[in-house]
């Protein structure tokens, strides 16, 4: 079982702002890797059906702006370490390498995704009530996909976490109905 930390808020249930719970996925000397426990909203990767990447995607801008400045304090704000970011190819097709980029806030990577939880199962997550009203999809099962920012095989797909927890490579860039589980690494306390 990973470690829980709350820090930050966001609507969860309804439109007021609520606490938001973090996973605590790597600890290193710096600080700590977290992703939120829940999707949290639903989104496109971008806007338009286009070859689009991480560096210049409609969320990338969104979790690093609008996100990021309502959902924590300044002294929150603070805590949050900037992150520089390796893009690499899709690992299976070798394609979409993307420029590094340095976020407060970002989308795991496919290699994250795969080496910070142990299985499928792992994986798997369910929207908060606000993320479902506001486009997240939610499965049989009550979980929703969500959203890698690493390129898929073609050129306007991005890899995604299935609802079942499997990484898909598929994910069609302009489909709202995406889960978005921020990630972001905090200095120690």
């Amino acid at each position: 079982m990973k470690d829980i930390l709350t820090m930050g808020r966001f609507p969860l249930t309804d439109d007021r702002a609520e606490p938001i719970d973090w996973m605590v996925l790597e600890e290193d000397p710096e600080g700590l890797l977290l992703v939120t426990c829940r999707v949290i909203a639903g989104a496109a990767f971008h806007g338009e059906d286009t070859g689009i990447i991480w560096r210049t995607s409609e969320l990338r801008r969104w979790l690093n702006t609008a996100f990021f400045e309502t959902a924590f304090h300044a002294e929150e704000q603070k805590r949050i370490l900037v992150t520089p970011s390796e893009n690499k190819p899709n690992f299976h097709y070798r394609t979409g390498a993307d420029d590094p980029t340095d976020d407060r806030i970002f989308l795991l990577s496919y290699d994250q995704a795969v080496r910070c939880f142990a299985d499928d199962e792992a994986r798997k997550a369910r929207p908060t009530p606000y993320g479902e009203q506001h486009g997240a999809w939610a499965g049989i099962d009550g979980c929703s996909w969500w959203w890698l920012r690493t390129n898929a095989r073609l050129g306007d797909c991005i890899c995604r976490v299935r609802d079942l927890g499997s990484i898909s490579v598929d994910g069609i860039v302009c489909t709202a109905s995406g889960g978005v589980r921020p990630a972001m690494r905090i200095a120690r306390p």
